[in-house]
């Protein structure tokens, strides 16, 4: 007899005919839920300048390059010089940039690299090897990541050597592998030069150093701002001055060299230091500062530097409607303008050519007067978001954030929330309200009142009080009351419990003048005229307390005891002497003064 086969509930050609058939409704689009489509990317766009090639950032997170391409700069896959700008391949979803040269120059100029930052907090680099050895080839003309970097804030291209700024304040330096500089914490915005590199702390103050420690550069404090040089940096203060210091030099001093108020960025420059104005002009920091002539509108701008001897240098801007504009020199193509040429100068802004970041609109914050409100950008391309910041006075509360010109906010009630940007200009304002009052107190005031009886206070103090009572409660049912009103109704509340008075308790007079009727029936004769005169001043005190309406129990109880006292004090006059008595007593008195002088002279005698 054949053993029979166990039967297989499911076999593998059924698991396979079930994964083909799910497969084919995926494809369908009956399997699984359309996938809802992402929002596009927005960055806030910026330049960055070196000593020969020019970055961009577009808003949409893509970044262009153009200029001097030996090492891969502009990272397009070739080493071919750009005089207009091209897309750097292969990158995506970048918030930062920054471009920089390397140790040393090309047997053609200049050489360089640059870096970019993505917005997962990765650090991309491509350009000359001298800046990094990631992976270990010579150069690199397509971006690669940078390895052991991730959680970056910032970059910061410098020349042969780079930094990076992480979210928990630290920096990190690499020509090679990334390490963390030594003695710095707490870094809010980072720079890198030539023979310098520069970190500004939360705290304000300014840190240098070249190849060793960094140390705190004296009497810099209350700064805002920082961009290296060459072989110096430039700081902007808080109160709209700009300072430069320089790398060598014992003991290592900064000074001012321009006060230009309303001055909201800064960039060090080989040839000509410039500086942003927020009514979007910029001046150029020469012995006396003067405004660039034909650029307005302006809100990003970038400087480069010179390397070695070549003497190169170049400056850029953006304005508000996405178009980008270079001047300086040209000899690799650096301005963008379709032309190079050696040892050229523009010394008029002219238009880069094929390139428009993206248009960037005003924001305008505004509050009422309840607080403060603030924004982390005062201009952005449309969508991005930005972090709105509500801050109450005392008293006051958050209440909401209103738009006008469009937009979206994240929360529209919290005093921290973000906002998108519309594709126009847009006024957000946050409105405040008061803090509710505490009603606590007042609230056991009145349960404390409403328990009180009546009892024997008198009629005015207890109406006074059920007055009060009535105040009280309706303050504590207004939800619009404030503070102030709420503490006036607690004090006048407390000021009715405490005045309540008793009425007073029926004086009982009948002792005090049954007593006052028993002492005028006591005849004067039988007594001296001491006690009888205190007699009567007791009656008559005794008298005006009993016809006093006011008088209390106690001095009506003190008269009583008084007047009694004054009637047992009656003191009776002595009993009258009589003639005979009289003679008697003086005529015994003499016989026994004439016996006693007799005695005395018989024994004299």
């Amino acid at each position: 007899m054949k053993a029979k086969r166990a039967k297989n509930p499911l076999r593998v050609y059924d698991v396979l005919l079930v994964l083909i058939a799910l497969a084919f409704l995926s494809l369908l689009g009956l399997g699984a839920r359309a996938r809802e489509p992402a929002e596009p990317f927005v960055t806030e766009h910026m330049v960055a300048a070196a000593y020969s090639h020019s970055l961009a950032l577009r808003s949409d997170g893509t970044v262009w390059a153009w200029g001097h391409n030996y090492d891969g700069q502009l990272g397009d896959g070739s080493n071919t010089d750009r005089s207009v700008p091209v897309q750097v391949l292969n990158l995506s979803e970048v918030v930062a940039i920054s471009a920089g040269g390397a140790c040393g120059m090309s047997q053609s100029g200049a050489t360089g690299h640059s870096l970019a930052l993505k917005a997962d907090g990765t650090v991309w680099a491509w350009g000359n090897k001298a800046s990094f050895t990631f992976p270990p080839i010579s150069n690199n003309s397509t971006p690669v990541q940078v390895p052991g970097l991730n959680d970056v804030s910032a970059v910061a291209a410098g020349s042969g050597h780079s930094l990076a700024l992480k979210n928990d304040g630290t920096v990190w330096e690499w020509g090679s592998s990334p390490v963390q500089v030594n003695g710095l914490d707490s870094v809010m915005a980072i720079s890198a030069g030539e023979q310098i590199s520069v970190a500004l702390k939360i705290d304000g103050t300014v840190w240098t150093w070249e190849d060793g420690q960094p140390e705190q550069r004296m009497g810099l404090s209350d700064v805002v701002a920082i961009s290296a040089g060459s072989s110096y940096f430039l700081a902007l203060k808080s109160d709209s001055t700009i300072w430069r210091g320089w790398a060598w030099g014992e003991p290592k001093t900064s000074h001012q060299i321009a006060d230009i108020e309303g001055i909201i960025a800064i960039a060090a420059s080989a040839n000509q230091d410039i500086a942003l104005k927020n009514d979007g002009t910029i001046w150029a920091l020469d012995s006396t500062p003067f405004k660039v002539g034909g650029l307005s509108g302006i809100t990003n701008i970038a400087a480069s530097s010179r390397v070695g001897e070549s003497g190169t240098y170049h400056s850029l801007a953006v304005k508000s409607d996405g178009t980008v504009w270079a001047w300086g020199r040209n000899d690799f193509g650096q301005l963008g303008n379709g032309s190079a040429a050696s040892y050229s100068t523009v010394t008029v802004p002219a238009q880069v050519r094929d390139l428009n970041l993206g248009a960037q609109y005003a924001l305008s914050v505004d509050s009422d007067s309840g607080g403060t409100a603030s924004a982390n950008k005062a201009i952005a391309p449309a969508g991005l978001q930005i972090t709105l910041t509500a801050t109450p006075d005392e008293g006051k509360m958050f209440d909401r954030w209103t738009a006008v010109g469009g937009g979206s906010f994240l929360d529209a009630n919290s005093a921290t929330t973000t906002f998108a940007m519309p594709a126009n200009a847009a006024t957000v304002t946050a409105v405040f309200k008061d803090v509710p009052p505490e009603k606590s107190e007042l609230a056991a005031l009145l349960a404390q009142a409403r328990a009180i009886a009546k009892g024997n206070n008198t009629d005015a103090t207890w109406n006074a009080l059920q007055a009060a009572i009535v105040s009280a409660q309706a303050v504590l049912d207004d939800e619009d009351a404030a503070q102030g009103q709420v503490n006036a109704q607690v004090a006048a509340l407390q000021a009715a419990i405490d005045g309540l008075a008793e009425k007073p308790t029926p004086v009982d007079k009948a002792a005090l003048d049954a007593l006052i009727e028993l002492a005028n029936g006591i005849p004067r004769n039988p007594y001296t005229a001491i006690t009888w005169n205190a007699l009567q001043a007791a009656i008559h005190n005794a008298r005006a307390v009993a016809n006093n309406a006011n008088a209390t129990q106690a001095q009506v109880d003190a008269q009583v005891a008084a007047l009694q006292s004054a009637m047992d004090g009656l003191e009776a006059n002595p009993p009258p002497k009589t003639i005979f008595r009289t003679r008697y007593e003086a005529t015994t008195r003499n016989w026994l003064l004439f016996i006693f002088l007799f005695g005395w002279i018989w024994m004299w005698l």
